[in-house]
């Protein structure tokens, strides 16, 4: 089953061992304006989306829906969920702080900017489709804090591998025990800025897609596995998972809530998480 680490170089097919940052280019003008605002300013970017589309619009002689250009514009994050019950807070603390092969103290690292996956030549065409699904899905989850993006450039690299380069990259003393692999790479204050996930190309086409699902969830900053439940994406045994619980989902939310930061305690981030469920209850 999958397993990760911390600062283990970023798979490359070239071999060349180098973390890297990008920017993600914008398919139209007026994406690539609105990009240029920071994500977490969610309401921003919207309302300077929507301008942008209004000023297009009259600046080509027509307007929205009478003959103007139809441009395409952020939709709006998905109502947020400010209660949470004591099971998902309990598999909050289990999941989230810490990553299983690594020696940093047990604390919540997250993403602060785009997380851009770059999938690698193992990656077949319907895998590609299925990581721009899974991506979207995530963004949504995520709430416009951070958006979850696939792009040729980017900061985290996925691929599927030989049995025999799997062994060259996972560490020794893991490899024979996993399917799966991902490393994250991580800054002084605690937040996530590249990382890569590597998986065994000669497994079922179902069982590639799970993996994929579990380990770029995983490198989001949820690194822990557990045996509580048997259909959830952090499955200590692995397990035949294709989509997310509703608990998996309240796990991706809460992390990415922006009174969670980055260094906390699983216990600290859990009492922010309770104060917000008893004031949404009040």
């Amino acid at each position: 089953m999958p397993r990760g680490d911390v600062g283990r170089p970023i798979f490359r097919p070239s071999l060349v061992l180098r973390a890297e940052c990008y920017l993600s280019d914008a398919p139209v003008a007026v994406s690539f304006f609105v990009s240029r605002v920071p994500a977490r300013n969610g309401p921003l970017r919207r309302w300077l989306a929507v301008a942008a589309l209004a000023a297009a619009a009259s600046g080509c002689g027509g307007g929205v829906g009478e003959g103007g250009p139809v441009l395409p514009v952020e939709p709006p994050p998905p109502a947020r969920v400010n209660a949470y019950t004591d099971a998902e807070l309990g598999y909050f603390a289990e999941i989230a702080p810490g990553f299983e092969f690594s020696a940093l103290p047990p604390v919540i690292r997250k993403w602060r900017y785009d997380v851009t996956l770059r999938p690698g030549p193992g990656v077949r065409p319907d895998e590609r489709r299925y990581l721009d699904s899974l991506a979207a899905e995530l963004t949504g989850l995520i709430g416009g804090a951070v958006r979850v993006l696939v792009a040729p450039g980017g900061s985290v690299d996925v691929d599927f591998l030989s049995d025999a380069d799997f062994a060259r990259w996972v560490p020794p003393d893991v490899a024979p025990r996993v399917g799966a692999y991902f490393s994250v790479q991580v800054d002084a204050s605690q937040h996530l800025f590249a990382a890569s996930a590597v998986i065994r190309a000669g497994l079922d086409p179902l069982q590639r897609r799970r993996l994929l699902r579990e380990e770029v969830t995983q490198l989001l900053g949820l690194g822990q596995d557990s045996w509580r439940y048997p259909e959830s994406t952090f499955y200590q045994g692995g397990g035949s998972a294709q989509a997310f619980l509703p608990i998996d989902r309240a796990l991706v939310e809460m992390l990415y809530r922006p009174e969670v930061t980055a260094g906390m305690t699983a216990e600290q981030a859990v009492a922010v998480l309770r104060g917000l469920t008893r004031r949404a209850r009040s």
